[in-house]
């Protein structure tokens, strides 16, 4: 039997990121991508059912204790910046953008020893079962979904409250991340939020390929961003080929320090991808659409 919290979560999430894409109007490929995909991670939940009746009860913990730790940071990072207003930063030169996508570098924590995030993982469900009496049966593979999931549900659930307060009431927060596109509809740091969630959910308990995936898409897209508008030569539209050989030889490294091999034709694909959908313009954001794609793709080439 499934536990109402994390559909009801699911639900209002959904809910929430389709009013806004629905009012705004602003950048709809992406929303109606990420919408999309909400809907899917939705159905997902429902029909696979991929969680425990006890995991899913520790979820709703996790949930609880994060999403206060997570709010006290927001706010000191509001009052930090000493805004009384939403002003955007102008990202449209090299070293805002760069400083922008620094964030990525979050990815970095993927190549902590998995031995250390399994010491994590049974200090805090051993802590559930002593505080809160909920026996977890322990995995010996998906405890790093399990913890990635957790986080991200908790970031998703904020971002996306806040994201709402955002654009409709205009309250002072985050305003030194938004570029100037960003005034008006759903910001980066909600895409990528999302994307861990959707990845450690879809491709659970399979930690190797969530874990390279997000290290792919994350240091790769970082590399592309710092080498294709430094070194732009050959450029059509909003990509490069200096930024096409950055993420593929930035997230081949990333990736084969995880998985191997395998890693490279994932990332060849994730790279040509991403130079199609910046040099077309389709304009799905990048912070979404590629570790879904790393995590899409390590899986085929899994299964060949």
């Amino acid at each position: 039997m499934q536990v109402v919290f994390l559909i009801l979560a699911q639900v209002l999430m959904t809910a929430i990121i389709s009013y806004i894409a629905l009012k705004k109007h602003a950048s709809i490929q992406s929303e109606a991508f990420l919408v999309g995909l909400m809907m899917w991670g939705l159905l997902y939940i429902i029909r696979m059912n991929p969680f425990t009746p006890a995991e899913e009860y520790f979820l709703a913990i996790a949930a609880a204790f994060i999403l206060p730790v997570v709010i006290l940071i927001v706010i000191f990072i509001t009052f930090a910046t000493g805004r009384v207003e939403i002003k955007v930063v102008n990202n449209k030169t090299y070293i805002d953008e760069v400083k922008r996508k620094t964030f990525h570098l979050i990815a970095l924590a993927l190549f902590v020893p998995k031995h250390l995030y399994r010491q994590i993982y049974n200090f805090v469900i051993d802590g559930t079962y002593a505080t809160f009496g909920i026996f977890i049966t322990k995995r010996d593979e998906g405890f790093l979904c399990l913890l990635l999931f957790a986080v991200a549900l908790a970031l998703l659930m904020l971002f996306t409250f806040i994201e709402f307060l955002r654009l409709n009431y205009k309250p002072a927060i985050f305003g030194v991340l938004l570029r100037e596109k960003e005034l008006n509809q759903l910001a980066s740091y909600l895409y990528s939020a999302a994307a861990v969630y959707l990845v450690a959910l879809l491709f659970f308990p399979h930690d190797d390929i969530v874990a390279a995936a997000i290290a792919i898409a994350f240091l790769a897209d970082l590399a592309a961003c710092i080498i294709g508008k430094k070194c732009r030569r050959i450029a059509l539209n909003d990509r490069s080929l200096e930024g096409f050989l950055a993420n593929f030889i930035t997230g081949s490294l990333a990736g084969y320090l995880i998985v191997g091999w395998i890693a490279i034709p994932a990332s060849l694909i994730v790279a040509i991808l991403d130079f199609i959908n910046g040099a077309s313009r389709i304009t799905i954001n990048d912070n979404i659409l590629f570790p879904l794609l790393a995590a899409l793709s390590l899986s085929l080439m899994t299964s060949l």
